[in-house]
């Protein structure tokens, strides 16, 4: 769900993947509590939810909690900021985010995000024959 990222002119950052909420749930709050075990050998943070579904409350549903929890996680963790992505055309996700003070990198900044698939890594990885 997410991870830490580190970039050299802001520091280190929680880069959040996408989740989805299923309908059902929407509305909702949960209560999430997460256990930290720790590997000193890797310096690895794993959090795992264990959560408890209580009454409907609109406007501080399940995706308001999750992004609550790793925001404080983030402070915690002495983070500058948390990345994610969101689809063009997803405008509900979009507002859901911007109401939370989310800019939008690739209009304010002019970033686009890229990929490159199995086949180009596999290409760049291979030397070429001169």
């Amino acid at each position: 769900m997410y991870y830490f990222t580190y970039d050299p002119w802001v520091g280190k950052q929680l880069y959040l993947e996408e989740f989805y909420v299923m309908d059902e749930y929407r509305g909702k709050k949960e209560k999430c509590f997460y256990t930290t075990p720790v590997s000193p050998s890797h310096n690895l943070l794993l959090h795992t939810p264990v959560c408890a579904l209580s009454p409907p409350r609109p406007g501080l549903g399940i995706g308001s909690e999750i992004l609550r929890q790793l925001s404080d996680l983030a402070m915690k963790t002495r983070c500058t900021g948390m990345m994610f992505v969101v689809a063009e055309n997803n405008e509900p996700s979009v507002q859901f985010y911007k109401r939370r003070g989310a800019e939008d990198l690739s209009q304010e900044e002019g970033w686009r995000l890229y990929r490159f698939d199995k086949s180009s890594l596999v290409k760049m990885a291979t030397p070429s024959e001169e």
